[in-house]
């Protein structure tokens, strides 16, 4: 855009400077008025851009913070919180999700499908997410369900899944997941 604008005066001051003597006065008068015009689009086009740009920015900015405020949340409730992509696989390694899985340092989990962590009833669980995805007026709904996860040995863990699905600023839905180890003694979860 500023280099359009800067082709725009160039060319504005050859022709005023060049082709004055060869042109007759109206002439003239109206290559200025389209000169100024272009101009002038120009300078609306850019400032277009620029809103636009700078939007996106706090939307994106906005997304973010919401998402650090459900996942830190989620973090002081659950043994462990996961990001999942819009296949259901974890987007990053995490730590706390590993230990809780008996994982250890050497596997990265960045890419595994969450479905290789559960122990039983994938299909049960992959409804419960893609069920809450969005409420009636497009807003994130959370949920809350029962599940059974699978440790890096084959022992089953019981535990209690919340759930917080959300979209990214490029309009690629993921999911939070915080797992929480369900005791024996635990009331039973829907």
């Amino acid at each position: 855009f500023l280099m359009g604008i800067s082709v725009s005066f160039i060319a504005n001051f050859a022709f005023d400077n060049l082709w004055l003597d060869y042109i007759s006065p109206q002439d003239f008068v109206s290559s200025e008025v389209a000169f100024c015009l272009a101009k002038s689009a120009m300078v609306f086009a850019i400032h277009s851009a620029l809103r636009d740009s700078a939007t996106q920015e706090v939307q994106a900015n906005l997304s973010q913070c919401h998402r650090r405020a459900t996942s830190s949340l989620l973090d002081i409730i659950c043994d462990a919180v996961v990001d999942l992509d819009d296949h259901l696989a974890l987007t990053e390694h995490t730590p706390k999700f590993a230990s809780l899985l008996m994982h250890g340092e050497g596997r990265r989990l960045q890419g595994v499908p969450f479905r290789d962590f559960v122990a039983t009833g994938w299909e049960t669980v992959e409804e419960q997410i893609r069920r809450n995805v969005r409420g009636q007026d497009g807003s994130s709904i959370a949920g809350m369900f029962g599940g059974s996860l699978r440790d890096a040995v084959g022992n089953r863990m019981r535990a209690i899944l919340y759930h917080v699905p959300y979209t990214t600023i490029t309009g690629t839905s993921r999911h939070l997941i915080g797992i929480q180890e369900k005791s024996a003694e635990a009331a039973d979860v829907p």
